[in-house]
């Protein structure tokens, strides 16, 4: 079973001929939604497009010109069966034919159809080449797919189809190791040669290897450089002093202290809840200068005549 959350639509027609460009108009159309191999959802119907069933159609599909009559109008299944596909990608069996009156149908309606069309048989020619031939009956014998009605009506051969691609699938994953087979990669492989499909699905398998191996980390990384922050203050240099710094382990010099004069009062405290405006203090004098020039000063003083009035 292809393991893919992948939904495709699965479709197949059944028609008064083999081309819309000769006249030829849908007669039967089925839809089948398909996910993880298991039909999802189904829509199919028989419509009235006004053009006669050939006897030889009538006998090959048994949908007769009374079924035909009575069924609604083509217009009216067509738009229901584009809002049933969506974007859906498509999957039909021989998808030329059933792409072909896809197309000319929704152009009636002026309703575009951007959905690309893989194809069960160019692909069963690539993958399964030792079939007789690759007609949906003959690989259903060959594969041994289980049917579910008769050959040749539509909704019986979309989901035949449907096995047959969940087959196709299951077998790719198989051979070359892949979890799942997008729509992408089998419409890759039905425009491939025959003989260069194993080196498109080997390329493949490696690179999904490759994408889903989780990256290690540099051995040797490499730190960004620090980004200044956008609004940092530029640091301001301090003065250098030009005294030599003492080393920590140096004790101070002790400092001299000034003489304080006997006479002068000690500054009394601040009396408790007086605010400090409220309290007169007295000046200080300045100390008077000590050492050998001082006692000069002080002897030249006391020698000197006072000052008269």
């Amino acid at each position: 079973m292809n393991l893919t959350t992948e939904t495709v639509a699965v479709l197949d027609f059944e028609t008064t001929g083999l081309s819309p460009a000769c006249g030829d108009r849908p007669t039967e159309i089925a839809i089948a939604l398909v996910r993880n191999g298991e039909v999802v959802d189904r829509f199919q119907s028989l419509m009235n497009a006004g053009r006669s069933i050939p006897a030889d159609v009538v006998q090959l599909t048994g949908i007769t010109n009374e079924m035909r009559s009575s069924a609604p109008p083509a217009s009216k299944v067509m738009r229901e069966a584009a809002l049933f596909v969506g974007n859906t990608p498509l999957v039909a069996h021989n998808a030329s034919f059933d792409r072909k009156f896809w197309e000319a149908e929704l152009s009636i309606l002026s309703t575009p159809c951007a959905s690309a069309f893989a194809c069960t048989m160019l692909l069963a020619r690539r993958i399964y080449p030792e079939s007789s031939n690759h007609q949906l009956g003959t690989l259903v014998r060959h594969l041994a797919l289980p049917t579910t009605g008769r050959a040749h009506r539509a909704m019986a051969d979309a989901e035949v189809t449907a096995k047959l691609w969940d087959r196709l699938c299951s077998e790719i994953c198989r051979t070359y190791g892949l979890e799942t087979v997008p729509h992408d990669l089998m419409l890759r492989l039905q425009r491939t040669a025959r003989a260069d499909v194993s080196k498109v699905l080997r390329s493949h398998a490696g690179t999904s290897i490759a994408a889903q191996r989780p990256r290690m980390p540099s051995p040797n990384p490499v730190a960004p450089a620090p980004v200044p922050l956008p609004h940092a203050p530029t640091p301001v240099a301090a003065p250098v002093s030009s005294q030599p710094t003492p080393p920590q382990s140096a004790r101070p010099l002790a400092q001299p202290t000034k003489p304080v004069p006997i006479s002068s009062p000690a500054r009394a405290p601040l009396p408790q809840g007086l605010p400090p405006s409220a309290v007169r203090h007295e000046p200080v004098p300045p100390a008077k200068p000590a050492g050998f020039f001082a006692r000069i000063f002080a002897r030249w003083r006391s020698s000197a005549p006072a000052k008269t009035a």
